[in-house]
């Protein structure tokens, strides 16, 4: 069976289509009540309630501990296709009664479901009054940073009066930034410091539905002890900006924290792994994208000489290899870079007999353009006289 989505059925209740005949007709009204579902997902079973009034749709997800807000928003249904404002791919598909009591549904991905009109009491809803816990109606599918970071800040603050938010760490986010921690419930690592007792505490979201833990095990985190302020740009909007410059891949961390690295600016950052080499950068305190170059190392310059160095070594070996054959005693490589193998003489790899081998092979080259082919041939035999080095450079004997 293929395994459900909790992110599709924080859409809306649906239905597919399939019936002999369709009703050609405006069936908003029919949807008008409570309605429940279940099915597998991982070694779970995911029951789902979707109420519907007048306004619209809330969906809820059954836990042990109650009901968890997973989406609501508008919805009509007519002529056997309905539509909501929820995101894709729920936010439009096709429905079917088998009789006024049960629907078969699917949405835009054909995803399936069966959906029973259901009077057993909703437990209570998640979230509220306590300290730790999301407030009331939050979206448990589309949690943003922002939004743990205001409960765990409360929490950090009954710990120790001066605390402030040193980092934020979120794993496995959803494509738009935010996290359904229905399916991903231990998500968020929220780190505050306390300036006066010099002390760090971890704050995570738990297995239980919309609440927050400290974790008092936890190490502290490897970044700068600055407070971050309460008003910053949120995942969402971070991962928007890249993306409105051609980002389509996948983020599997993200962490927000004040860098200030040697010889660079300090500057709040939110940084975004993705697999690169490098991670992607945003300004946390504008949205800007920023280059890993101007928040993590120096290495531009680095950069810049490695990759002249290499286009140089490249050409050589290019040109080498039109006129004169495979260079004496190693392998060129397309990076540029010259490995010593040992054959044809001359010793082992690295060290002074590898510099001797790079400096005689560029210095054949020089010959054999001046067209001196004594000259080449004694520095590919790596026996060039004192003249021969005089004249084009290379090791010595």
């Amino acid at each position: 069976m293929r395994k459900q989505s909790i992110a599709w059925v924080a859409g809306v209740l649906i239905a597919t289509s399939g019936a002999s005949a369709l009703r050609a007709a405006d069936d908003t009204k029919l949807f008008l009540g409570q309605w429940k579902a279940g099915f597998p997902y991982g070694n779970a079973w995911v029951t789902i309630v979707s109420i519907h009034d007048e306004k619209g749709y809330k969906n809820y997800i059954l836990t042990p501990q109650g009901a968890a807000p997973a989406g609501e928003g508008s919805f009509s249904a007519a002529d056997g296709k309905w539509t909501t404002s929820a995101d894709k791919p729920n936010d439009s598909g096709t429905y079917q009664f088998m009789d006024k009591n049960t629907a078969l549904c699917a949405n835009a991905l054909g995803q399936q479901l069966v959906w029973q009109r259901d009077n057993t009491p909703l437990p209570g809803v998640i979230g509220g009054a306590a300290v730790n816990s999301l407030p009331k109606n939050t979206d448990f599918t589309k949690v943003q940073v922002s939004q743990a970071i205001d409960v765990c800040r409360k929490m950090a603050l009954m710990w120790k009066p001066d605390a402030v938010l040193v980092s934020a760490n979120v794993f496995g986010p959803g494509d738009d930034g935010t996290v359904n921690i229905l399916a991903n419930p231990q998500a968020f690592t929220i780190a505050f410091y306390s300036p006066s007792s010099s002390a760090c505490v971890s704050i995570v979201s738990t297995g239980e539905p919309g609440t927050f833990a400290p974790k008092l095990d936890a190490r502290p985190p490897t970044v700068p002890m600055r407070g971050i302020p309460a008003k910053t740009v949120d995942l969402t909007e971070a991962i928007a900006n890249e993306k409105l410059f051609g980002f389509t891949g996948k983020i599997r961390s993200a962490q927000m924290f004040f860098s200030d690295q040697k010889n660079k600016p300090v500057r709040l950052v939110w940084s975004l792994e993705t697999g690169e080499a490098y991670p992607r950068v945003v300004s946390a305190a504008t949205g800007a994208i920023l280059s890993p170059f101007e928040v993590y190392d120096d290495k531009t310059k680095d950069y810049n000489e490695l990759a002249a160095q290499t286009a140089a070594a490249v050409a050589a070996m290019r040109a080498h290899h039109r006129g004169r054959g495979q260079p004496h005693g190693g392998e060129w490589l397309e990076n540029g870079m010259h490995y010593w193998s040992g054959e044809g003489g001359g010793g082992g790899g690295g060290g002074s007999g590898e510099q001797d081998t790079w400096d005689n092979d560029v210095a054949a080259q020089e010959a054999w353009e001046a067209g001196d082919s004594g000259a080449e041939a004694r520095f590919d035999a790596g026996e060039p006289t004192v003249e021969d080095t005089a004249t084009y450079g290379g090791g010595g004997e």
